[in-house]
């Protein structure tokens, strides 16, 4: 089996799910970004309008970090934190007895907190670990030729910006 090819297609791929999952929070608009994080009623009141900022903008940064292959190892095991606390999160809402919907893709594919939706992102977290057990880095990325962080960083920040500009945008959208 050739981990090189695995390890570099699990990055591209929950890199590409990030972006999505970030986005269409994004698109959703901080108010009902906002209301979808005070359904899970695990953050206080006022970290909400924060957090409904700050997730959709760290998915999509560190999803287009990893599609990109830059700042390996480090884009790496943020995407595991992430995921891994996302997937926990999920976890106490089930065993709480809540059935808020998941808002991992916003509206675009609306399931509620279930076993199915844990054990997708369990699935994600697994792969996240033979990813960092490997390793392996990115050929073919700009940080693979030894570009510098003052390079590969303007196209994170671009995503930074552009996903909050977004949000802020769409602060009223479905209120």
């Amino acid at each position: 089996m050739n981990w090189i090819l695995l390890t570099i297609g699990a990055r591209i791929g929950i890199g590409a799910i990030l972006v999505a999952a970030g986005a269409s929070k994004a698109l959703m608009g901080r108010s009902s970004t906002g209301r979808l994080i005070s359904s899970y009623r695990l953050a206080p009141r006022s970290l909400v309008p924060w957090l409904a900022v700050a997730l959709p903008t760290l998915e999509m940064c560190v999803g287009v970090a990893l599609m990109l292959g830059v700042w390996l190892p480090v884009t790496d095991r943020v995407a595991f934190v992430l995921i891994a606390a996302l997937t926990v999160i999920a976890a106490i809402t089930a065993v709480r007895g809540l059935k808020p919907t998941c808002g991992c893709f916003g509206r675009a594919f609306e399931t509620a907190v279930s076993p199915e939706v844990i054990l997708r992102n369990t699935v994600l977290v697994i792969a996240l670990g033979f990813v960092l057990r490997f390793d392996v880095p990115m050929p073919a990325t700009v940080d693979s030729v030894g570009a510098s962080p003052l390079l590969t960083a303007p196209a994170v920040l671009v995503v930074a910006v552009a996903s909050a500009m977004l949000m802020f945008r769409r602060a009223s959208h479905g209120s």
